[in-house]
């Protein structure tokens, strides 16, 4: 399964942790397109699904974020 889905590009990366149970698969697209491959290959393997943010994407993310908790905290001051 996993040789047929790296072949096909539904799977960008799959690897193995060193505990021998479980791994890693590194797939592109939505929350429904996660759920969806993940579920796949259940009751086989059961896996966690965490989202990425790439870093540009999420440092001007952080700093949008803080900038407006900075404006609403000099805001407060009397």
């Amino acid at each position: 399964m996993q040789d047929n889905s790296l072949n096909t590009g539904e799977l960008l990366e799959f690897g193995f942790f060193r505990d021998g149970t479980s791994g890693y698969t590194m797939v592109n697209g939505d929350a429904n397109v996660m759920y969806k491959r993940t579920f796949s290959f259940y009751p086989w393997i059961v896996g966690d699904v965490h989202a990425i943010v790439p870093y540009e994407t999420g440092k001007e993310l952080t700093r949008g974020v803080l900038k407006a908790q900075a404006e609403q905290m000099a805001a407060m001051k009397p």
